[in-house]
């Protein structure tokens, strides 16, 4: 059936809208050491990192980044860090870093020169908040209330600039409530904003590494990064959901995006 909208400002046909907002907000999550950095330095470029956490710098001198840089076509400048450091104990410089941290986020946010946007990670950024917010005191839970909605509004700003957004998160040990110190359950949970992985993400994906049932020259099982799919509501969407790929080299940005869109190509995302 055919509709014949007024000209309406602001609004868009289906197809235009799905054609102009081809870009990702994916929340990466692993354990220590498992490629979360590494998969976030892959992002399309230029690329924006603000590391928290402190582990890009060492991801990008490793022999085995330069070499992954040097086959999808980038090199150090086309990467801007952008540093954080705070401590809980001393609220006014949490503080001022909270503030630099939203300057800057909005600003590449809004600007024209960077596709991408990484942040590294978001539970150590979240931990940064709540000190700016209430240093080391402990807090009713009714008082998350702002802080929540200030953070959650910065997620949402992708939304509406267009940038490709991604999100390292930790993960830690899943306890039950068994005695004064719980008792681990055997497995890992996300760490930080609860939100962040059910909302606010299109896509989640959970990085790890496996053996391959080789042995290198040490007699050693080799071992190699992997990639699961938890959640995608974009692009094919639940058809990827449960995906592993266990290949180091194509556990990129990149690819995944091609693997969303399969109508685009990995070079589409460089």
């Amino acid at each position: 059936m055919a509709n014949n909208y007024p000209e309406l400002a602001g609004s868009y046909s289906m197809d235009e809208y799905v054609r102009d907002h081809r870009n990702l907000f994916i929340n990466a999550r692993a354990r220590g050491k498992r490629g979360k950095s590494r998969f976030m330095l892959t992002a399309k470029k230029p690329l924006a990192v603000f590391d928290v956490d402190h582990s890009a710098a060492g991801v990008m001198e490793s022999t085995a980044f330069k070499e992954l840089a040097a086959d999808m076509g980038f090199t150090n400048d086309d990467i801007r860090v952008f540093p954080f450091y705070y401590d809980p104990a001393l609220q006014p410089e949490c503080k001022a870093q909270w503030d630099a941290f939203q300057d800057q986020y909005v600003a590449c946010m809004q600007g024209d020169y960077f596709a991408s946007i990484g942040i590294d990670t978001q539970d150590e950024l979240l931990q940064m908040q709540r000190s700016a917010w209430f240093g080391m005191d402990s807090v009713m839970p009714v008082e998350y209330k702002n802080p929540n909605a200030e953070f959650r509004n910065l997620f949402k700003l992708y939304h509406k600039y267009g940038k490709n957004l991604i999100v390292t998160t930790k993960m830690g040990k899943e306890y039950v409530n068994k005695g004064a110190k719980g008792e681990w359950t055997g497995g890992y949970v996300p760490k930080g904003f609860d939100e962040l992985e059910e909302y606010l993400s299109e896509v989640c994906v959970e990085l790890y590494t496996c053996h391959t049932g080789e042995q290198n020259e040490d007699g050693n099982l080799v071992e190699v990064f992997a990639m699961q799919i938890d959640k995608c509501r974009v692009g094919l969407g639940p058809e990827l959901v449960g995906n592993v790929v266990e290949q180091s080299n194509v556990i990129t940005f990149p690819h995944l995006a091609e693997m969303i869109f399969p109508d685009s190509n990995v070079e589409d995302w460089y």
